[in-house]
């Protein structure tokens, strides 16, 4: 009898403003992320579900540069 694969699952705890995600597999702990708000915390659930890894951490984006010659 072929081995049954191992069910990967994830952990969402909350509190207040944060969500921790912590992937499981055969329901004991083998990756961590740190708690991120909500609101990025929806990107991690995204990857995800696409079945991707969360990313580590989000940067903002540069703000553009501008010419010195356009500001005319």
């Amino acid at each position: 009898m072929p081995a049954k694969p191992a069910k990967n699952s994830w952990l969402i705890e909350q509190d207040e403003n944060n969500l921790k995600l912590t992937r499981l597999m055969d329901g004991k702990a083998i990756e961590t992320y740190p708690p991120v708000h909500r609101s990025m915390a929806g990107v991690y659930v995204q990857a995800i579900v696409q079945g991707f890894r969360p990313p580590r951490e989000l940067m903002p984006l540069d703000p553009p540069m501008v010419d010195d010659d356009d500001q005319d």
